[in-house]
């Protein structure tokens, strides 16, 4: 465990270095908006309920990388979707997005993410408002793949509860929050909690 932390310390460290020179236009932007996630559910994928008593999902509010405000409407497409906070500065949610690339290999098109942004920032009249260059120099570096949703004003983060990243949750192919793990969960919890949900061929 350290040793993947002293990993994630050096890669947040690169990160922070990479911001010099990283810019917006070192994005694959069809991977984080909101074509990124493909309403096709892939043949022979079926949806399970949960075997626990999820609750509605939180509303999800916020703007993309290009500013187009968006809701939790506008990207859940009845597939089941992990649902994750993070921050630029969040040398864990780093490992996680390892962690998510084992899921997209498992699952491909059968399992959705979105991705919830809270780097923030105060502006000259000291209003806390959304540090986008931040977020975009973490997703250019971290190669995530999945909606990502701008929360400046920290509202989805209020509305799960959530205070430090990283915090991950499972929202079932009818929209319902299964699961939502404060502090990060590992790749063996999500996988488990996967498993009844989605059946593939």
């Amino acid at each position: 465990m350290k040793a993947t932390k002293l990993v994630s310390l050096v890669a947040l460290a690169a990160l922070a270095l990479a911001g010099c020179t990283s810019s917006s236009a070192d994005i694959d932007r069809s991977a984080y908006g909101l074509d990124a996630n493909t309403p096709e559910i892939p043949a022979g994928v079926t949806y399970n309920p949960a075997d626990n008593e999820p609750v509605a999902t939180p509303a999800i509010n916020g703007v993309t990388l290009e500013g187009e405000q968006v809701q939790t409407a506008d990207f859940l497409n009845d597939k089941v979707t992990i649902i994750h906070f993070f921050g630029s500065w969040c040398t864990e949610c780093l490992e996680a997005e390892e962690d998510f690339n084992v899921l997209r290999e498992q699952y491909g098109d059968a399992l959705d993410f979105v991705y919830i942004n809270g780097d923030t920032k105060f502006d000259e009249t000291g209003t806390q408002v959304a540090d986008q260059e931040k977020a975009e120099q973490y997703i250019a570096y971290s190669g995530l793949k999945g909606v990502v949703i701008i929360d400046g004003s920290l509202k989805t983060w209020s509305n799960y509860a959530v205070f430090e990243p990283p915090a991950t949750g499972i929202i079932t192919a009818d929209g319902k929050l299964t699961r939502l793990w404060l502090d990060g969960t590992s790749l063996e919890n999500l996988q488990e909690k996967l498993a009844p949900l989605i059946t593939q061929p």
